[in-house]
């Protein structure tokens, strides 16, 4: 008879320990835990969370942030229009405000220049701030790759003016609860650089009514397809858009939204541009969507 001493020989041991070790690793979540439990295994390190650091994006201690942090609607320092990306610190040291005071200054319409002007700060001054803002600006671009040379040297020269323009900016006013027009065709988007296109003026060269133009757009109908079933010639129809299109660029090169260098390539796009938002399709309101079911 066998000794009961004899039932665990080396080999049956190991088979003990081995079956022992996989409920170890099953039990405590895997090799992971195995390794840390195991004086003679390899230490097993997870890495860390990448987090940001607990003052990442903050601005210094005691000063009140005018707008969003970078990457958000309105980019880095100032942001918005009118505002030439400044410093915070300089602008506000220039006007003798505190940033409560300049956004509230800023969201009742007045611009920089009205602002410099009421803190009797000199116009010239402030624009050599604006100047300086941009010509940084310009250098950064420049020496990362963004723009080339001549049209670095190009924008340089326009520096001055583009300055100007921008310290005369305001900011557009909230709509007042209540005032939305009541016809629905304002409210639909025609495209980039179609938001002062007269929706009035496009419905009568449709020949149909301001509400059969937004009953048509919201339908999924593109301005083409209005235009094919009124009779209505699609040139006439792609020479108003591209009229509104060369509109709105001047527009903005006056306001110092575009170098000359930009507002030269986007005119030469202005027939194609006609052509794809005359036959873009505007998505339907999602009150207006049916489930299929």
């Amino acid at each position: 008879m066998t000794s009961p001493r004899n039932l665990f020989t080396p080999k049956a041991s190991k088979l003990l320990a081995s079956t022992l070790t996989a409920a170890l690793i099953l039990s405590t979540g895997g090799l992971s835990a195995f390794a840390a439990s195991s004086p003679s295994a390899t230490s097993v390190s997870s890495p860390a969370p990448l987090l940001p650091a607990p003052e990442a994006g903050l601005p210094p201690a005691g000063t009140e942030p005018l707008s969003p942090p970078a990457g958000a609607p309105g980019g880095p320092g100032l942001g918005g229009p009118g505002l030439g990306g400044i410093e915070t610190s300089d602008l506000l040291a220039t006007l003798g405000l505190s940033a409560s005071g300049l956004r509230t200054a800023l969201e009742s319409g007045s611009s920089l220049s009205a602002i410099a002007k009421q803190q009797n700060v000199d116009s010239q001054k402030l624009l050599q701030l604006t100047a300086n803002a941009i010509e940084a600006r310009l250098s950064q671009e420049y020496k990362d790759g963004r723009i080339t040379e001549s049209v670095y040297k190009s924008r340089l020269s326009e520096v001055s003016k583009r300055a100007a323009s921008l310290l005369n900016q305001t900011r557009p006013k909230p709509p007042v609860p209540g005032s939305a027009p009541a016809d629905t065709a304002e409210l639909l988007p025609l495209g980039p650089g179609l938001e002062s296109l007269d929706r009035s003026e496009l419905a009568g060269l449709l020949g149909i009514s301001t509400s059969q133009l937004a009953s048509g757009l919201g339908s999924g109908q593109s301005l083409a397809e209005l235009a094919g079933t009124s009779g209505t010639s699609t040139q006439k129809l792609m020479d108003l858009v591209a009229a509104a299109l060369t509109q709105d660029l001047k527009e903005r090169l006056a306001r110092g939204d575009l170098w000359a260098d930009e507002y030269s390539a986007e005119l030469a796009n202005v027939q194609t541009r006609a052509a794809d938002l005359v036959q873009h399709v505007h998505p339907q309101p999602p009150h207006l969507r049916q489930n299929d079911k």
